[in-house]
């Protein structure tokens, strides 16, 4: 309590991650660095990237005067897979996959709060039933899978280090989902 928070400066990185806040007075500063993730489409231009995440990391800085350098390393966690149905293993397209951190806040998770309003995050499974979601900090998560005329799948994931494989065979008999 008492504690004052104010947003002190924000920019953008170069495309090299280089980043430059000028004229900050000495002193603590909670430094917050957030990008989209993308990854390329098969056979796509640049342009028809499918975004698959926010990566989020934060980290306490003091501020001295002269030169003030840090490096500060995004999430890369992934987690990827295929929803089919269960009976046929056919490929399910637009299933929605909302994934929710376990922990208490996003900053235990690494969470952007840009997911947090998408209900912390969620994709649409491709026409070949895939997913990937990007930019995930390590850690235990809720995933809920839904898809109109199938029952909706829940349960929960440990995401590690690098790719976590997660593949969900959907029941059918399902009510209708409002997206």
């Amino acid at each position: 309590t008492g504690a004052r928070v104010q947003r002190a400066a924000a920019t953008a990185a170069a495309d090299d991650g280089v980043f430059s806040l000028d004229d900050l007075p000495p002193g603590a500063y909670r430094v917050i660095v957030s990008c989209e993730t993308r990854e390329p489409r098969p056979g796509g231009r640049a342009d028809d990237d499918r975004i698959t995440g926010l990566a989020r990391a934060e980290r306490e800085v003091s501020i001295r005067p002269g030169e003030n350098r840090f490096d500060l390393e995004l999430p890369q966690a992934r987690l990827a897979g295929k929803v089919v149905d269960a009976r046929t293993g056919a490929p399910l397209a637009l299933a929605m996959i909302l994934v929710q951190p376990m922990a208490v806040t996003p900053r235990e998770t690494g969470f952007t709060e840009r997911y947090a309003e998408l209900e912390s995050g969620s994709i649409l499974s491709e026409s070949d039933g895939s997913f990937l979601l990007s930019g995930l900090a390590p850690g235990n998560y809720r995933i809920s899978v839904s898809l109109s005329g199938y029952r909706q799948h829940a349960g929960s994931v440990t995401v590690g280090a690098g790719v976590t494989p997660l593949n969900v065979p959907l029941q059918p008999g399902g009510g209708r989902v409002e997206v």
